[in-house]
């Protein structure tokens, strides 16, 4: 089944800042995601609702993956050093977008 992707503004923002390279690869991996959100990323199990991520380079994708509408929903682009601070401050935020 294929997923819908659905973009924060969030998101926008920070995707068009990135360097071509790295968002080139976000945008392959961003195609296998739509086919299985589960495939390429991980949960961050000490998180409510259940964030996921996947790997870029120096890099994090955060998305929801909301199972009755099979919909991705494309919460953040961070650089790893970042990570942290979103995790704890950032997110919710993000997830009130949608």
């Amino acid at each position: 089944m294929i997923y819908t992707l659905k973009f924060g503004k969030k998101f926008d923002r920070e995707f068009s800042k990135i360097d071509k390279s790295i968002s080139s690869q976000i945008v392959k991996k961003l195609a296998r995601l739509k086919e299985n959100p589960q495939s390429i990323g991980k949960p961050l199990l000490h998180t409510k609702p259940t964030l996921w991520e996947f790997k870029t380079g120096v890099y994090r994708v955060f998305y929801l993956v909301q199972e009755p509408m099979k919909e991705i929903w494309l919460l953040s682009v961070k650089h790893k050093d970042e990570y942290d601070d979103y995790i704890r401050r950032g997110f919710s935020k993000d997830v009130s977008e949608f």
